[in-house]
């Protein structure tokens, strides 16, 4: 079976699942589409392990329930995913086309697995000894990949790199890894923040005492000032990283390596502000189960509590290390209420997305293999929730399984709940913010499917003009009925044009207001929607970003098209 049409899935509570249902009767998995979901559509994978740990591959339908929020729900869509499985290969282009698919390349002749692991090295809020570490943990976990075993590694320093894209070749990931150099501040900032920590805690003798050194030879800085915008960093390279991901088939795991982030400024326990929320959504809601590993590994007392390293009376005030009572400094309060924030957040975005986080092992390589095996099967499930209460609030999903059949103990792990978000079709604000971080991304969106070609270069003139087409793929794009017998769909599109060093010229941005009766809507199906714009090209201009995004849905896409 192809990909499930996402504005079918969308209204899965108006038209009946004709092929999903003749599926599910006949007791066989269906074969697992790029499986999307909205505000008021859940999705969620199940993976399902026996008492010895190993994954249980023959599970049916039937032997789950699930529950929002303790009310039982239907079961509108199942299917069974294996990582050794194999997507169709992506039909081969038309000429002069690009696109934003994993597989489309007509020189690869990819065919793409249905189990993809992304690696992010986190280096923004990393200590430099642990990113030290990390590197020879990334080469042990790339010298342990099995035969279709696909994996992509980015880095985070300053900006989000792409070291490799996916990938099975074990000695060209390994090769890219060596392009990675750890991530330190740079010198003038590194002295700021030596003025900042001598005005906080009275002059410091740079390099004297082990807790200097953890300040001064590290990315990450003291001040939670510094530690919020690491986080805001790491939150939106796991954003593009998602976003990056979604529209790729099967179960999708992201390990995210590194030490952390401070999402929750309101405390331990209290509600997520609205933007992480959003950010961990677009990873839950597309299938992305993410893998915090701690870079930092075992934390000693010395990591809660810096000031204790010093053997000679502190630069802070009071008697020496060895003298000290645990925890009462300032600096040492700051420490450990950091790490047990990160560590609190660490599993919050694991069972948020279904996930699950390695904290306090040295084995980095161990923590990121056992991330890997972890998705060697899983289940798909969906529902749509039969509540009514789209407040942004929390709700918790349970998954229980079928007894009996001689299984024995079964353990099933999924995300722990989601957020009933009311669609934010006519926030302004997040539209645009959403079209401007796709133009930024390092990585291009797959959320929705997206082909381009350059139509026409006209050089000639005062205010050149090229003309581009563009094909999206409707199955991804949410279509509802209105008065007039119509389906209807909104996308917000931006097309930034740049020259040779990536820098912008010009920038068109619109809406697309779709508008399709039966016949145009069955068009659409088929053969994708194609839409032509005349974009100014100014002298110099040498290719197009193009971002996409559903207005209704939130789901993204993106694409670089060459203009030369």
């Amino acid at each position: 079976m192809g990909r499930m049409p996402y504005a079918l899935f969308y209204l899965c509570f108006l038209l009946p699942f004709a092929l999903g249902a003749q599926n599910q009767q006949s007791g066989q998995p269906a074969a697992t589409p790029v499986f999307r979901v909205t505000a008021h559509q859940v999705q969620v994978h199940v993976l399902v392990h026996d008492k010895q740990g190993r994954p249980v591959a023959n599970l049916t339908k039937d032997d789950f329930t699930i529950y929002d929020k303790g009310q039982p729900q239907q079961i509108r869509y199942f299917a069974v995913e294996t990582s050794g499985a194999m997507s169709e290969p992506a039909p081969a282009l038309p000429p002069g086309f690009v696109s934003n698919r994993l597989g489309s390349d007509p020189e690869r002749h990819d065919v793409v697995p249905r189990s993809l692991t992304a690696v992010l090295m986190d280096g923004a809020g990393t200590p430099t000894r642990d990113q030290i570490a990390w590197k020879r943990g990334m080469v042990k976990f790339l010298q342990q990949l099995q035969p279709g075993d696909r994996v992509a590694i980015y880095a985070l320093t300053d900006t989000l790199h792409v070291l490799h894209d996916f990938t099975s070749d074990t000695a060209a990931l390994v090769k890219a890894l060596e392009q990675y150099r750890v991530f330190l501040q740079q010198p003038a900032e590194t002295q700021a923040l030596h003025s900042e920590v001598e005005r906080s805690f009275g002059p410091v003798d740079a390099g004297a005492f082990a807790w200097q050194r953890l300040i001064f030879g590290n990315a990450v800085a003291t001040q939670a000032r510094q530690w919020t915008q690491n986080s805001l960093q790491s939150l939106a390279a796991l954003r593009a990283v998602a976003n990056h991901m979604a529209g790729m088939p099967g179960r999708k795991s992201l390990i995210w390596l590194g030490a952390g982030v401070s999402i929750n400024p309101n405390g331990r326990g209290a509600p997520l502000p609205l933007e992480s929320r959003r950010i961990l959504a677009i990873a839950g809601n597309t299938g992305v189960a993410i893998y915090p590993v701690d870079a930092r590994g075992l934390i000693g007392v010395f990591d809660y509590n810096p000031t204790l390293a010093a053997e000679t009376p502190s630069p802070l005030g009071g008697a020496s290390g060895r003298n000290q009572i645990p925890g009462q400094k300032p600096l040492d309060r700051v420490f450990q209420t950091h790490v047990a924030n990160t560590h609190d957040n660490m599993r919050l975005i694991a069972d948020l997305t279904g996930g699950r986080a390695f904290l306090n092992n040295n084995d980095i390589a161990g923590g990121m293999r056992a991330a890997m095996d972890d998705s060697r099967v899983s289940y798909t499930l969906s529902f749509s929730p039969t509540h009514n209460q789209w407040d942004g609030r929390y709700r918790e999903i349970r998954v229980k399984l079928r007894e009996g059949s001689g299984r024995g103990n079964l353990e099933a792990r999924y995300r722990k709940g989601y957020y009933a978000a009311p669609l934010e079709s006519g926030d302004s604000v997040l539209r645009e913010t959403a079209l401007a971080n796709l133009l930024q991304s390092a990585l291009p969106a797959t959320g929705i499917g997206v082909r381009a070609r350059l139509v026409e270069k006209r050089t000639s003139g005062e205010n050149p003009i090229s003309q581009i087409q563009l094909v999206l793929d409707a199955h991804d794009i949410i279509f509802n009925p209105d008065d007039q017998q119509r389906w209807v769909g909104d996308i917000d599109l931006s097309v930034e044009v740049r020259d040779d060093n990536d820098k912008p010229l010009h920038n068109l941005t619109r809406s697309l207001h779709l508008a399709a009766n039966k016949v145009t809507y069955d068009e659409y199906m088929q053969f994708g929607i194609s839409v032509r714009l005349n974009v100014a090209t100014p002298a110099g201009t040498m290719s197009a970003r193009i971002a996409l995004r559903d207005i209704v849905s939130g789901l993204t896409g993106s694409v670089d098209l060459p203009v030369r």
